[in-house]
């Protein structure tokens, strides 16, 4: 059970605003100002901030998506990109809470390139990941992509 549990008192800190605080307080921590917001749930990628808040269509939950970019400088154009999906505390307690997230990779330089993954949206408090221990690791090309989200209920 210890090694499971994950305890929602941890000291957390928010990589885009320096701000330390409990893992279960991470979600509503500066005004939520931390987390790119988009109505439609698309964002161009890389970005300023890798914490991105994507709202459900008819129930208005939320998820946070932390996402992780490491740039190999390799020469074959590949860099990884880390995926981790927390549901939101409010959302917890809803009827209608999604379980699954679709997250789509694409280029608007590359009509034909697309990538689409499903993954399963975890429960618990925010938490930092090593790369190897993110939900989904996705291998991109070195160019300016485009990140969906699509919350599945």
């Amino acid at each position: 059970y210890l090694k499971t549990h994950l305890c929602q008192f941890k000291i957390v800190e928010c990589y885009v605003c320096d701000e330390e605080c409990m893992g279960k307080d991470f979600f509503n921590h500066n005004n939520k100002d931390c987390f790119l917001k988009d109505v439609t749930n698309t964002f161009g990628f890389p970005s300023r901030s890798g914490l991105y808040l994507v709202k459900g269509g008819f129930t208005h939950q939320e998820v946070l998506v932390d996402v992780w970019y490491v740039n190999t400088e390799d020469e074959d154009g590949v860099d990884y990109v880390g995926f981790n999906t927390f549901g939101m505390e409010d959302s917890n307690h809803s009827l209608f809470k999604p379980s699954k997230m679709k997250i789509v990779v694409d280029t608007p330089e590359d009509p034909s390139f697309k990538m689409e993954v499903i993954t399963v949206i975890g429960d618990g408090p925010y938490r930092a990941k090593r790369m190897e221990d993110h939900d989904v690791v996705l291998a991109v090309r070195k160019k300016e992509s485009r990140l969906s989200f699509e919350l599945i209920y």
